[in-house]
C-alpha cells in the first residue's frame, strides 16, 4: 500500500481510494489497514522539509514560517493555510516518524516551543494530502 501511496504522490494525485474489500461492492467498508494509511499520510504532511523523517529540521522550518498564510506552505501540516501552533502540535505528535507504511508513530518526548532553543471521528473513504512545491 505504501508503494501505491508513493506512486499517487509522485503523480501529484489529489486523492486516492483504497480498499481490501471485494466485489461486488468494494466501497461498503473501510480497509482493515485504514488507520495505518492515514497515519502514513499524516507523517508525510509533518515532514515539512520532505527529507523522509519528521525531525528537528522540520521544527526549524516551522519556526521560520510562523504566521505565514496562504496555499502551499511547507510548514502547514494540517492544511488550514496558516502556520501556527496547530502545526507545531501536528509536527510534535509525529516527531521521529517516517512514512514506513506501518502507521507507527515513534513516541518521543518533545519540549514545548518555549523550551526549545531556536537554533536547534469520521472516516472519509478518500485519503487526501497536499503536495509541497519547492
Amino acid at each position: 500500500m505504501l508503494a501505491d501511496l508513493n506512486l499517487a504522490l509522485q503523480k501529484n494525485a489529489g486523492g486516492i481510494y483504497v480498499t481490501d474489500d471485494v466485489l461486488a461492492n468494494p466501497w461498503d467498508r473501510l480497509p482493515t489497514y485504514w488507520t495505518s494509511l492515514v497515519n502514513s499520510v499524516a507523517t508525510i504532511n509533518a515532514d515539512y522539509d520532505s527529507n523522509g523523517v519528521v525531525d528537528m529540521a522540520d521544527y526549524t522550518l516551522w519556526r521560520k514560517s510562523i504566521g505565514q498564510t496562504g496555499a502551499g506552505l511547507k510548514a502547514d501540516g494540517n492544511g488550514d493555510r496558516v502556520v501556527d501552533m496547530d502545526d507545531y502540535t501536528f509536527w510534535r505528535q509525529r516527531f521521529g516518524a517516517t512514512p514506513n507504511g506501518s502507521g507507527l508513530v515513534i513516541a518521543v518526548s518533545i519540549p514545548e516551543p518555549a523550551g526549545i532553543v531556536s537554533i536547534v471521528s469520521i472516516a472519509i473513504p478518500v485519503v487526501r494530502w497536499r503536495r509541497r512545491h519547492d
